[in-house]
C-alpha cells in the first residue's frame, strides 16, 4: 500500500519526484485514479488550460485504460489464487 500511496498526486505533489520515476509510478492503480479525480474536479490541465466536457473525457481515456488493465489483472489473480470452497450451512 505504501508503494501505491507514493504515486504522484496521492500523497506527494505532482513534480516532487524525478520525471522518469514519476512516470513509472503513474502506472500504479492510484496514479490514473488521482489524475482522473483531478481532471474531473478541477476541469483543468497541468498547464491551467480549462477543459470542456469532451476534452476532460478525452484526457481521462488513458487513465481509464490503465485502470481497466489493473481490473483485468486483479480479476485474473483472484480467479487464479483464491479458491472458494462451497459453504455448508
Amino acid at each position: 500500500m505504501v508503494i501505491f500511496l507514493a504515486t504522484p498526486g496521492a500523497l506527494l505533489p505532482l513534480g516532487a519526484l524525478p520525471a522518469p520515476i514519476e512516470r513509472v509510478l503513474w502506472f500504479l492503480p492510484t496514479g490514473p485514479f488521482t489524475e482522473m479525480l483531478r481532471v474531473g474536479w478541477l476541469a483543468q490541465t497541468d498547464g491551467g488550460r480549462t477543459l470542456g466536457f469532451w476534452d476532460s473525457h478525452l484526457l481521462a481515456l488513458p487513465s481509464a485504460g490503465v485502470l481497466l488493465v489493473w481490473l483485468v489483472i486483479g480479476a485474473w489473480l483472484t480467479r487464479r489464487f483464491f479458491r472458494w470452497e462451497p459453504r455448508h450451512v
